[in-house]
């Protein structure tokens, strides 16, 4: 592999932060164990967390880049710094034989797979396409290519040992943390700057944790959040104690809890691992769907209701910035699907493994979405499953003959019996409901996210409107 040149290393950075963070690594502090050869450059950066991250550049077709930290970027800041590093001398980087971790991923990419093309120059090149089962939430491996070498048991087995540990020392963390904050009083937390929450969500993505930095960095708008906070807060500093107790016992829970605690944390489950699990077939009435911002990546949620098991499920799809989302399952249509659940105790999240009819196939029905009777209903099955799985944050809702009303505090809904939850709406979508339904009992379509609903669609006069 010829020495780059700093512009040539630049050029691969994916935006001008995660170069400036490739930077502030091109030193040779944080480094360990470097070395080159005459296809690849390889290192060890340390971070906060207990071991340092192990990174591999490959040179040998497109750039392909393998770090053990969580970061959706490719390149990563540590491949970044790896490369920025040799770039500034060749002294920086010995030319060494690669170890064993690094010779055996630069093997697996010089085999042709299935489902890739090759060539007698080099390996295959497959197409990145984020689907139903990927995840932005990181992997062990960073491939520019996203290529997936054939499994090593050993070698696998190793990684989930390092991360588990990394995340329960992180969680170790977290939980001190906590501790002081709620010794502190809430209060005072509301006079912190936005680096204090930071600070701590900045350590658990160092531990592999995402999911719960993410939680933790929300807590900095919670203080913010007008009258309550102090109770919305202290919520969420139970659910992160409850998970930062549980990765401590770990190895005394069910399977199933385990799986809570492993997707809480922010730590992603291969697509093949899932489809690998019980299939599960049936005609799916696509309820609703929702795209949000979240952390840099677009998230599509799709929300669905077996019409024959009665069990929800969830499609989840992420897309990088400038690319676009898969729109193959539409609200009012019914599809004939097999899917496969993502492991956990109230399992909502699925895969689809296969379907029966394409999207041009899939049948816009005329009749109105199954659902609950009642918000009293709705509110039971939700609570069952929260008993189940404490850091769900999202549920969806479907329920019939509600109306809408504008009260003082915002928007809210009631049912027949009287019983009301708050409507949570941004910009003109509170009025558009509310014209649509002209003073009429309608069949909601919502998510209810912490105590609010957010409105996604009604279906009125025999017809879906989307929200």
């Amino acid at each position: 592999m010829a020495r780059p040149s700093e512009p040539e290393v630049a050029a691969l950075a994916g935006s001008a932060a995660s170069l400036a963070a490739g930077r502030r690594l091109a030193l040779p502090g944080p480094w360990s164990e470097l070395g080159h050869n005459d296809r690849s450059v390889w290192g060890a950066c340390r971070g906060s967390a207990k071991a340092p991250y192990r990174v591999a550049v490959d040179s040998n077709g497109p750039f392909a880049y393998r770090c053990e930290c969580p970061s959706r970027n490719f390149p990563c800041k540590h491949a970044l710094g790896l490369l920025l590093l040799w770039a500034g001398g060749p002294g920086a980087v010995p030319e060494l034989s690669p170890p064993g971790d690094v010779a055996a991923w630069l093997a697996t990419r010089s085999q042709p797979r299935p489902g890739m093309a090759a060539d007698q120059d080099g390996p295959g090149v497959p197409v990145l396409a984020l689907g139903s089962g990927a995840s932005p939430s990181g992997a062990d491996d960073q491939l520019g290519s996203r290529t997936r070498p054939p499994p090593d048991p050993s070698a696998a087995a190793a990684r989930v040992q390092r991360r588990t540990e990394r995340i329960v020392a992180g969680m170790a963390e977290l939980d001190r943390w906590l501790g002081d904050l709620v010794r502190g009083g809430l209060a005072h937390a509301q006079g912190q700057p936005y680096t204090y929450w930071d600070a701590m969500a900045a350590r658990l993505v160092d531990a592999q944790a995402p999911g719960a930095a993410s939680a933790v960095r929300r807590m900095a708008g919670v203080v913010r959040s007008g009258e309550g906070w102090p109770e919305r807060l202290l919520a969420q500093c139970c659910r992160l104690h409850l998970l930062a107790a549980g990765w401590s016992r770990l190895d005394l829970l069910p399977e199933t809890e385990r799986a809570d605690l492993r997707t809480a944390a922010g730590w992603p489950w291969a697509s093949e691992q899932v489809a690998s699990g019980p299939r599960e077939r049936d005609r799916w009435y696509v309820l609703a769907r929702i795209e949000t911002e979240e952390e840099r990546v677009t998230a599509l949620r799709t929300w669905l209701w077996g019409l024959e098991g009665g069990r929800l499920a969830l499609v989840l799809d992420f897309a990088r910035p400038g690319a676009a989302p898969p729109w193959a399952l539409w609200p009012g249509q019914v599809v004939d699907a097999e899917v496969a659940r993502y492991p956990g105790s109230a399992p909502l999240r699925v895969l689809v493994t296969e379907r029966w009819d394409g999207p041009e196939e899939a049948v816009a029905v005329a009749t109105a979405p199954p659902g609950w009777a009642d918000l009293g209903q709705a509110a039971e099955a939700r609570g069952q499953a929260l008993a189940r799985d404490p850091w769900m944050e999202r549920w969806p809702v479907s329920v019939a003959g509600v109306v809408l009303a504008r009260v003082d505090a915002g928007w809210e809904v009631a049912d027949s019996g009287g019983r009301r939850l708050p409507l949570r709406v941004d910009g003109p979508i509170g009025w558009r409901l509310l014209a649509v339904a002209a003073g009429r009992s309608v069949h909601l379509l919502a998510e209810w996210v912490g105590g609010h609903l957010f409105p996604l669609g009604v279906w009125v006069e025999d017809r879906m409107v989307i929200l």
